[in-house]
Parts: structure tokens; C-alpha cells; sequence
């Protein structure tokens, strides 16, 4: 009964009262839901922002404050109109229109941010329901897990969590598939993207004033996640969060910051796809064609075709709707089979906004984490500008949902500064 009380009490303190208007009021409160349920993927979580930008829009004729001119806020809805201009020379138009639609939060989201704005307990509520969100994730993801791996026979319970018979742990976690590791384990979307979520959650955790134990707890079950997804990129960014806050708290709690990143190299090293990832890419030069390739050495090449279309139209691009088949052509005529077979976007959004609009469309891209990059005041965000621009790099998070939501929240808003918040008196 006492924990109903305290879930209740939790629950409770979430939702978001800083205005006498309704209608902001039941903005900010869609985001937040949308946010718990965003590591669910695109079913649960789409509805709740698409509510968040009616209630949002609306309210933007009640406020009599000027808007914001901040950089930050007009960038990705630059970046949208470019994309659409871009359908004017796509011949696959109707492929570029789908990417369209999934990307109007670029432009609705930051428009909606110039006139109301985050305070610092906005930004905690989210936060923590955030992280409230990505744990029920993983509680539910170890169930099925766990679920998955038994058989119940006549000869008694038998518990294997390898998806192919005959295989011991290690040889199903790197090629045979596992219940625990990889996209196995992760029931709602790719990896890639739930690693970032979990990283970010691993920094607001950081910074939120919840106690010490319940910090430690969390930091402990978020790391633990991301070893499951078994995401190169996020592996190695959490042992790098690591590292940064060792270096930055030189004085304090030294030992357990230390006890910590040995912790996190511990789960990164022992990680079987990360050695095996290694090796492969160490043998990526030996090998006389890359017909057939694993996904890091396939992401290589898809960097390279795209690196060679960019050169060959770097100020307009292909257009959204002809980007990605760009690159399968590419593909079929430098023979990458595996690449062609899965129709491999670049794997890396700079490279992907390159293609799609061209090197203007980077320069708006890019203007958001520089202008952010040069207002850092503090680790926590320092850390999440090097953990958003880091997964640029290795993914193209910007062609679907789960990264467009996120990115037009999270740039204009968790990101902003902190100064300047809409009040009643200006409604």
C-alpha cells in the first residue's frame, strides 16, 4: 500500500500547472506524457504530441509576447522548407513526401518554442518522466526476454536464450541472434535509437534532484540497458560520459566517480559484439571485395558512396524524395550487396542532409549545435551536446520518427536557455 502511495504521489508530482491558461497548461503536460511513453515507440507516443502541437498552436494567438529570434528556433524550420523546396527536383516525389509528413514537428515544435518557453522545473518534470519512461521499457523488455528463453516440456523447464539452436551465449549475441542482446532484446525500436534515449536519461539522471540511492539505482539498470542493446555507438559514448565527469570532478566523490568508469569499461570491453566489431574492422582492409559485410563495416561503405554523390552535387543534393536511391544505386554499381540488399540510408544525418538538400541544408543543421555549443555552462549539457551530435554521426536519425520527435523538443528546448519563460501576465 505504502509503495501504491509513493507511485501515486510520483505520478502526481509530475504533471506540469506553471500557467493560469488551460491550453499551455495541457501542452506542456502532452509533452511530458509523450515523453514517458516516446521509448514505447511511434503507436503510443505520436498521438500525445500531435495533441501537444494542437494545444501549442493554439495557444501561440493568447500570448502577447514577441516572438524569440534565437537561432536555435529557426534553423530546423529553415531546414523543413528546404526539404520541401527539394520535392521540386525529387523525381520519387511521393517517397519524399512521406518523409515530409514524418518531419513537420521540425517546424511546429521550434515555432511553438519561440513564444512559450521552458523554466528549469519544466525541464526536470520531463526529464524525470523521461526516465520513468525508458525504465518501464527495460523492465518490460527483460520480462519478455526471460519469457522468450523457457521451455516448458515433460523433461522440465529449460531455459536458452539463444534464438538458433546450438549456439553457446557469445556465438548467438554476435551472429545467431539472442532474447538479451541487440534488436532481440529491444521490443519497441532499433537500438540505436533507444541508446540514445538511455543515455540521455543517464545524464538527466545525473543532474535531477533525486537521492542519491534512487541516482544510483537508475544509473546502474540505464547502463545495464544499454550493454543489452548491445549498441556499439552508445556503449562507447556511455564509458565516454564516464571519462568527462571523472575528469571534471577532480576533487570530489573521486573514488566512486573512478569505481564508475571502470564499471562502465567493464560492461563496454566485456561486451562480445563490441570485440567482435573490433576484429572485423581491423580485418575490413583484408578483405578483396565488400560484397557481403557486417553492419559497422556496411556503414562504412555506405559513407563512402555517400561521400561521392555529395561531390558530385554538393549545393542542391538529390532532393528528399531521391537521396536514398542515390545511394542504392551507388551501391549496386560498387557492387555492396549487403548495403543494396537492406537499402542503407547514409547512416550518418550530416551526411544524409547533405544529400537530401545539400551543403545549405548542413549549415542549418549545424548552426543549432554550434550556437548550443558555444552557450554550454555546464557538464550535464556539454554532455548531451557530445551524446546528440555523437549518434549523428553514426546514425541517420532525422528519417524516422522516434529521432524527429526527439530532436525538435530536445534541440530548441532542453537545450535553450533557461532565462526567459512565458507567464500569465502576458496572456
Amino acid at each position: 500500500m505504502n509503495a501504491q502511495n509513493h507511485l501515486l504521489r510520483f505520478m502526481k508530482g509530475l504533471f506540469i500547472k506553471t500557467e493560469n491558461n488551460v491550453q499551455i497548461n495541457l501542452f506542456w503536460n502532452f509533452i511530458l506524457l509523450g515523453f514517458v511513453t516516446l521509448p514505447f515507440g511511434i503507436q503510443p507516443s505520436s498521438f500525445l504530441f500531435i495533441l501537444s502541437m494542437f494545444f501549442g498552436v493554439s495557444s501561440i494567438f493568447m500570448i502577447k509576447k514577441t516572438y524569440s529570434l534565437d537561432i536555435i528556433n529557426w534553423s530546423f524550420p529553415l531546414l523543413f522548407f528546404l526539404m520541401t523546396i527539394s520535392l521540386y527536383y525529387s523525381y520519387d516525389v511521393k517517397e519524399g513526401l512521406k518523409l515530409i509528413e514524418r518531419s513537420l514537428p521540425l517546424i511546429i515544435f521550434p515555432i511553438i518554442f519561440m513564444f512559450i518557453r521552458a523554466n528549469k522545473e519544466i525541464i526536470d518534470k520531463v526529464s524525470k518522466a523521461f526516465i520513468f519512461g525508458i525504465f518501464i521499457t527495460f523492465i518490460f523488455n527483460l520480462i519478455k526476454a526471460f519469457y522468450s528463453s523457457l521451455t516448458i516440456n515433460e523433461e522440465g523447464v529449460n531455459f536458452n536464450s539463444a534464438i538458433k539452436a546450438g549456439l553457446n551465449i557469445e556465438e548467438s549475441i554476435i551472429d545467431g541472434g539472442n532474447y538479451f542482446f541487440g534488436g532481440y532484446f529491444s521490443t519497441f525500436m532499433h537500438p540505436s535509437y533507444v541508446g540514445l534515449y538511455v543515455l540521455v536519461g543517464i545524464i538527466y539522471t545525473l543532474k535531477s534532484s533525486l537521492s542519491r540511492k534512487i541516482k544510483l539505482f537508475l544509473l546502474i539498470t540505464l547502463s545495464v540497458y544499454i550493454f543489452f542493446l548491445s549498441s556499439k555507438s552508445a556503449l562507447v559514448l556511455l564509458l565516454l560520459i564516464g571519462v568527462i565527469f571523472l575528469i571534471y570532478y577532480k576533487n570530489s566523490s573521486r573514488i566512486i566517480i573512478f569505481s564508475t568508469v571502470a564499471f562502465l569499461g567493464i560492461l563496454v570491453f566485456i561486451n562480445p559484439r563490441i570485440n567482435q566489431g573490433i576484429k572485423r574492422l581491423n580485418d575490413f582492409n583484408l578483405k578483396e571485395n565488400h560484397k557481403y559485410t557486417t553492419s559497422s563495416q556496411s556503414r562504412i561503405l555506405s559513407w563512402k558512396v555517400a561521400l561521392d554523390l555529395i561531390e558530385k552535387s554538393p549545393f542542391l543534393g538529390y532532393g528528399v524524395g531521391d537521396a536514398d536511391k542515390e545511394l542504392l544505386i551507388g551501391y549496386l554499381k560498387s557492387d555492396y550487396i549487403t548495403n543494396a540488399e537492406n537499402e542503407y540510408n547514409a547512416h550518418n544525418q550530416f551526411l544524409q542532409t547533405t544529400l537530401q538538400v545539400g551543403v545549405l541544408g548542413l549549415i542549418l543543421f549545424l548552426l543549432p549545435f554550434a550556437v548550443i555549443g558555444y552557450r554550454v555552462s555546464n557538464i550535464y549539457n556539454l554532455s548531451m551536446l557530445i551524446v546528440l551530435i555523437i549518434s549523428l554521426v553514426f546514425e541517420s536519425m532525422l528519417v524516422r520518427y522516434n529521432g524527429i520527435i526527439f530532436y525538435s523538443i530536445v534541440v530548441p528546448i532542453l537545450l535553450n536557455k533557461l532565462d526567459v519563460t512565458c507567464n500569465s501576465k502576458n496572456i
